[in-house]
């Protein structure tokens, strides 16, 4: 069920703490000519394309088309507070060369996320603004009632993770309508839970929870938005990656009583490339 090979945290504590430092002595440079920022009201909404690749390594990979739908408000008064939240659903496709393939997996998972900055205004027409926050991420991976090329019987997963979106982001008004920008974050990963339905595959057998305690994550999109007198639509490419490590190993048990058997959620990672179309209107 997965894999004993263990890796090193590729970003450390300490690395993270260094990001948040550069961010701030950058907010910084930019207070010391600051300017006042009117109060503003901001929704955002629209569709995200994207295309996602899961490796667990030497182990399997899924990979497939995704698609979406994300909004946010974010209140601006030199504080920004914002409330964030996105749903997906994915067509995935399993390969594995131990236990075969399988196709039109139906994946969906959802993220909500509150963060709250400061908006650092260098001139009129340019706005830095760091953040820390707070998110959730659930994930169903769902191959329930599947079996593979090679006779394997497929199970239901599901990922929860907590963790601390810590970042910054900056926009740059070109006139009264055009204005590009640009935002970065690393995702310090708190906690994590991952639940196998391993009755999908034999009757009996209970559900399974692993903790996972150490991965990271990162992302980073562009956006370039042009405004109208109804609204302002933006065109937004990302890109989102998450690293997680083995998670601890748990005992299956058959109708509670404990069969000798260990299960455990390996090291993993996911690749998400897309395109987010935003609606805004403030």
């Amino acid at each position: 069920m997965g894999s004993t090979r263990r890796t090193e945290r590729a970003v450390t504590t300490r690395q993270a703490l260094g990001i948040v430092l550069a961010a701030f002595m950058l907010s910084m440079f930019a207070w010391t000519q600051t300017c006042e920022a009117r109060a503003k009201h901001v929704f955002e909404i629209g569709p995200e394309l994207s295309y996602i690749q899961y490796k667990e390594p030497d182990i399997m990979d899924e990979k497939g088309p995704s698609i979406g739908v994300s909004g946010s408000y974010t209140y601006h008064n030199k504080i920004m507070a914002r409330i964030a939240g996105r749903f997906s659903y994915s067509r995935m496709d399993y390969d594995s060369q131990d236990t075969g393939s399988i196709s039109g997996i139906n994946d969906y998972g959802y993220e909500v996320r509150g963060l709250l900055g400061y908006d650092f205004k260098p001139s009129k027409t340019f706005t830095i603004s760091p953040f820390v926050g707070i998110g959730y991420r659930y994930l169903c991976d769902d191959v329930s009632g599947k079996t593979s090329t090679t006779g394997h019987k497929g199970y239901k997963r599901e990922s929860n993770y907590i963790y601390s979106p810590i970042g910054i982001e900056a926009s740059k008004a070109i006139n009264k309508k055009w204005s590009y920008g640009a935002s970065a974050e690393y995702d310090l990963f708190w906690t994590g839970k991952q639940t196998s339905h391993l009755g999908d595959v034999v009757r009996g057998i209970d559900k399974l929870d692993n903790d996972q305690n150490s991965g990271y994550g990162w992302r980073a999109s562009l956006y370039v938005a042009m405004a109208t007198r109804r609204a302002t639509y933006a065109l937004e490419p990302f890109v989102r990656y998450w690293n997680i490590d083995k998670s601890d190993a748990k005992g299956i048990t058959y109708r509670r009583y404990q069969t000798g058997w260990v299960g455990w959620e390996p090291e993993n990672n996911s690749t998400e490339y897309g395109l987010k179309i935003k609606v805004i209107f403030d």
